[in-house]
């Protein structure tokens, strides 16, 4: 999975997901929105890859450009539906998150 940050000076900050969890299923989600059927794929942590307090050029860059990476465990059951749940943003007032781009891709199954 790659998710890509809004870039113009939003990256590493405001209402980006810092720390989420990825869940999924197989089959059409419940209409009544419950968790029940839903398995945790995974949890993720974003991080600036310099290290620094503050992103660099090159942190900021990479965030909005070039997507962070994130790999799921190996052998999880195909799943057609996500979810994805935030933990932790880096900044901002509660109850809102912001993507640039999230991708995800694996094999297709008949």
């Amino acid at each position: 999975m790659k998710y890509y940050q809004r870039g113009s000076g939003y990256t590493y900050h405001g209402y980006h997901p810092k720390r989420f969890e990825i869940w999924g299923m197989n089959s059409t989600p419940p209409a009544d929105g419950s968790w029940e059927p839903w398995t945790k794929l995974a949890t993720f942590e974003s991080r600036i890859p310099s290290g620094e307090a503050t992103p660099t050029a090159a942190d900021k860059y990479y965030a909005s450009q070039e997507g962070e990476e994130f790999a799921f465990p190996i052998g999880l059951s195909p799943v057609r539906y996500i979810r994805f749940v935030t933990k932790e943003r880096w900044a901002g007032s509660p109850g809102q998150i912001v993507f640039g781009e999230l991708r995800l891709w694996g094999q297709i199954e008949e």
